[in-house]
């Protein structure tokens, strides 16, 4: 299994911060897809991890999954007439940016692994072995956080 690293800028997204939010209401139920840089490198049932990126300060990890498609070409979610490659999300983990417990934010995975670029290059990026395996290890100590998560309308969190 590999991992990709997904991001979502809210400001340029065609992904807005209110679909944001309608998909956190329904996230066990949701039909997503995204769109994957090395598309070539994707299988069925890759992991992948969505990171909140821009300028307001608030960015980390916001979504957790695993693909559940093939990649296939889909019309261009910028409008630039490009081929894009996209695939399927089946999302198992899935947070408010604003949530109390905070996020596992960029900040962090900088410091922990800084010879990644956390924020920026292209969304959809296969993250080597290494530091897939860190990622794992951080969000699986962040994941303790939300031992009680029944109620909670700011977070979405399937036990896998």
């Amino acid at each position: 299994m590999k991992t990709f690293l997904l991001q979502w800028n809210p400001a340029i997204s065609s992904f807005r911060e209110a679909d944001f939010y309608e998909l956190l209401s329904y996230a066990e139920y949701a039909d997503l897809n995204w769109s994957i840089w090395d598309w070539q490198q994707v299988s069925l049932y890759d992991q992948f991890y969505m990171i909140r990126c821009g300028n307001d300060g608030n960015t980390g990890v916001v979504m957790r999954g695993v693909i559940s498609s093939e990649p296939y070409v889909a019309g261009d979610w910028s409008g630039k007439g490009r081929e894009v490659h996209y695939a399927d999300l089946d999302i198992t983990f899935m947070i408010d940016p604003k949530h109390p417990q905070g996020l596992l934010t960029t900040a962090e995975l900088e410091r922990q692994m800084p010879d990644y670029q956390w924020l920026g290059g292209h969304s959809g990026r296969l993250l080597p072995e290494k530091l897939a395996e860190k990622l794992d290890q951080l969000f699986d100590q962040y994941a303790l956080r939300f031992r009680d998560f029944s109620n909670d309308e700011r977070l979405y969190f399937r036990k896998e």
